[in-house]
């Protein structure tokens, strides 16, 4: 609970800094994306909401707590996509979908918390914690971030935005490909780190080649899907304008298997 206790305090002072700047520039950000008051409040509300459920979700996943994770998850969605469709049906627009945002972060928080983690615990030197894993893994964190969306960087600044349109809709269907390995890293990734403390590398082998095996059993069908019927699956997320990114399919749909398995290692 103690380092729970210190990692909040930093993790709450980033985001109510975000929430201070994009405050005092409210007025450039209303001007420029046409956006109104009510709007800029709920983007607030939704930046601290989104800070607080990502930290106390983290938690329970290091506590393995998988169930506990998946059933909020479940009620986080259903939260975001009732909501959202319910509002832009009743014709509140853009303030639709920043609402539902907005309500199913503070939805997933409330889920979250839980008093235990804040309560005070043994004391010892958690800046030192911090300074040597928190700082080395935001860095890791920021650096893996920038790269992921270097893309389209790129083809905003070399091609028209409906270029920048066609790749991320077939990026991001067929990033889904990724969803197995990630599972399994993920879970996976307490048990690796404890095998790790304890050197029982014969165990973290079979552990890893186990989750390949079972990443590739369901990834190369994935991926055959996902080539033949790449077109009504860009009906069903996109509109037919972006038909044009069916042949990008058969490289970013095997390309998104080996970075998600390359995640288990």
């Amino acid at each position: 609970p103690t380092l729970i206790k210190f990692s909040l305090k930093i993790s709450l002072t980033s985001a109510l800094s975000l929430s201070l700047f994009i405050l005092l520039i409210s007025n450039l950000i209303i001007e420029h994306l046409e956006l109104d008051v009510y709007s800029i409040i709920l983007i607030i509300i939704g930046i601290v909401s989104a800070q607080l459920s990502s930290f106390f979700s983290n938690v329970w996943y290091g506590y393995q707590i998988m169930r506990k994770i998946l059933a909020n998850n479940v009620i986080n969605q259903a939260v975001k996509l009732s909501i959202s469709a319910l509002l832009l049906y009743l014709g509140f627009k853009h303030l639709g979908p920043i609402s539902a945002l907005t309500l199913s972060y503070l939805t997933s928080f409330i889920l979250y918390f839980n008093r235990k983690f804040i309560r005070d615990g043994i004391k010892f030197n958690t800046k030192k914690v911090f300074f040597n894993y928190a700082i080395p893994a935001f860095l890791a964190n920021l650096a893996w971030c920038i790269f992921n969306n270097t893309q389209y960087i790129l083809l905003n600044l070399f091609k028209t935005a409906f270029v920048t349109g066609i790749f991320a809709v077939a990026f991001l269907i067929s990033s889904q490909v990724t969803i197995i390995p990630q599972i399994l890293s993920r879970a996976l990734f307490p048990l690796i780190s404890g095998l790790s403390v304890n050197k029982e590398k014969e165990k973290q082998s079979k552990l890893i080649s186990l989750a390949l095996r079972y990443s590739l059993l369901i990834g190369i069908p994935l991926v055959l899907f996902f080539i033949s019927f790449n077109k009504p699956l860009i009906l069903i997320f996109a509109r037919s304008e972006y038909l044009g990114a069916s042949r990008l399919f058969l490289l970013l749909a095997p390309g998104a298997l080996f970075f998600g398995l390359g995640r288990l290692f």
